[in-house]
């Protein structure tokens, strides 16, 4: 896992920040997900640049807090399991219960659990968001018929 530096899926999806957790809404299979703030970073930090290790430095400097390996890979291994990295990611927790991986990880782990909570979302639900519903950082962010970022907003242009 040493060699191991996963890169993010960002095309054709929509990312919408709410409180301290990410939605990301994937045009692909019409899949909705919510990450928590420690999935959405590790997500954040999945650049094809990042190796485990050096994620895993980085959730404990932003958390302040000690977390192992184990904790990244969990949180990889759902990213990729719902099609949020460019390959999936195979790990020993893919052979285990979440439980039994949760035990694994230990109690003491002092931030939210990287959980991935994902749902189907109907196209009229989308359709009926208008397109300063998003916050966009460039325009593929944003959905039909909105086709343009303007401050952090999409936009029909």
């Amino acid at each position: 896992m040493e060699n191991l530096k996963p890169i993010a899926y960002k095309d054709n999806i929509i990312i919408q920040e709410a409180d301290s957790e990410l939605l990301v809404y994937d045009l692909r299979s019409g899949k909705a997900h919510c990450l928590t703030e420690s999935a959405a970073f590790i997500w954040n930090c999945c650049d094809g640049m990042t190796s485990v290790e050096q994620i895993r430095r980085k959730v404990e400097e932003k958390f302040k807090t000690e977390v192992s390996e184990d904790f990244v890979l969990l949180a990889l291994e759902e990213l990729g399991r719902e099609g949020l990295l460019e390959s999936p990611v195979e790990t020993r927790f893919g052979k285990i219960s979440r439980r039994e991986a949760l035990r694994k990880l230990g109690v003491g782990t002092m931030i939210a659990l990287p959980l991935v909570a994902s749902l189907a979302v109907p196209n009229t639900a989308l359709a009926a968001l208008t397109c300063e519903s998003f916050v966009c950082h460039r325009p593929r962010d944003c959905a039909p018929p909105c086709n343009r970022c303007v401050g952090a907003i999409c936009k029909v242009v």
